[in-house]
């Protein structure tokens, strides 16, 4: 997946890109500022294996994201 892990100087409009699951069919994406995702940015569904950030994240921040597939 895409940025990886620990990704340092990401742009502030990634996209995010991830493999697909086998029998998925979407995905929930979370984008947040914590590890817990207690406090969700972004939560969205899609049926793509990728999605491209629209509004520009803030720099400078570290921001945690996970993909969870739906069958």
């Amino acid at each position: 997946s895409s940025p990886a892990n620990a990704a340092t100087n990401v742009n502030t409009l990634p996209a995010l890109t991830w493999a697909a699951t086998t029998n998925v069919v979407s995905y929930t994406l979370q984008i947040a500022y914590d590890n817990t995702f207690q406090d969700i940015l972004l939560n969205t569904s899609t049926t793509s294996t990728s999605y491209q950030v629209a509004s520009p994240l803030y720099g400078l921040t570290t921001f945690y994201w996970r993909v969870r597939g739906i069958n």
